[in-house]
């Protein structure tokens, strides 16, 4: 149940999108000690950003999960970060992150909720 919307102004050819995709997906498993079979990731390269007055590569990424305590939001903010420094030349001072927890009862899936 985490999910991760990915969004940077950096381009993102078709051929990297997945390998991207699949490391998102590791990388917050990893951070959120859930299993990736619950894990579900959004990725949107080549936006309009703006950070700092400058275009120069950003990114923006939005976590939600059900019951994230803090340690791991700082965990997953290690890991994708990472990531988007290795993969797409993001500098590490031009991600934002935003964590979101949830209680179960207020994600769905499958037609009902995790509650």
């Amino acid at each position: 149940m985490p999910y991760l919307a990915f969004n940077t102004n950096v381009e993102i050819p078709d051929a990297k999108a997945e390998s991207l995709l699949k490391a998102l997906s590791a990388g917050l498993a990893k951070g959120t000690g859930k299993p990736e079979s619950v894990v579900q990731v959004e990725l949107s390269g080549g936006g309009r950003m703006l950070m700092n007055k400058t275009a120069e590569p950003t990114a923006y990424m939005d976590v939600k999960a059900i019951g994230l305590p803090e340690a791991a939001a700082r965990d997953t903010s290690a890991l994708l970060t990472e990531i988007a420094v290795r993969e797409l030349g993001v500098p590490a001072n031009r991600v934002y992150i935003a964590f979101a927890s949830y209680q179960g009862a207020m994600w769905g899936v499958n037609g009902t909720t995790f509650s």
